[in-house]
């Protein structure tokens, strides 16, 4: 039995679930903190909740770089098929590259129909 793949599948898999979970409990945290201060009476500035590190919501603008580094990292993975020197390799990486680029056109969309929600 091969146990190098075994660890790495195991490991990878234990730092994604340690990166959860310490992620929930510092939003829990944050929302607690947040939670105590409004009960308590107190006013919170929007420099008092970005200290605490809550992010703003996304931006239209936000969108549209995301589709555009999806859509470029999936033409890079379509360029890098073909310096693969495997035949099937230049097929295999579209496939690849398939899923950053429709889910780049899918924020891209977004991004279209909330800046014509925004002009209206």
């Amino acid at each position: 039995m091969e146990w190098v793949p075994i660890v790495m599948f195991i490991s990878i898999a234990v730092a994604v679930i340690f990166f959860f979970y310490f992620n929930s409990r510092k939003q829990h945290a944050v929302q607690e903190t947040l939670r105590s201060a409004i009960n308590g009476g107190q006013t919170l500035s929007p420099d008092t909740i970005h200290a605490l590190g809550v992010k703003p919501a996304p931006t239209p603008v936000s969108d549209a770089r995301k589709g555009v580094l999806l859509i470029c990292f999936g033409i890079a993975t379509i360029i890098f098929g073909y310096f693969v020197p495997e035949p099937d390799a230049t097929e295999v990486f579209k496939g690849i590259a398939s899923f950053p680029i429709l889910v780049g056109l899918g924020y891209f969309i977004v991004y279209r129909f909330n800046k014509d929600k925004q002009d209206n």
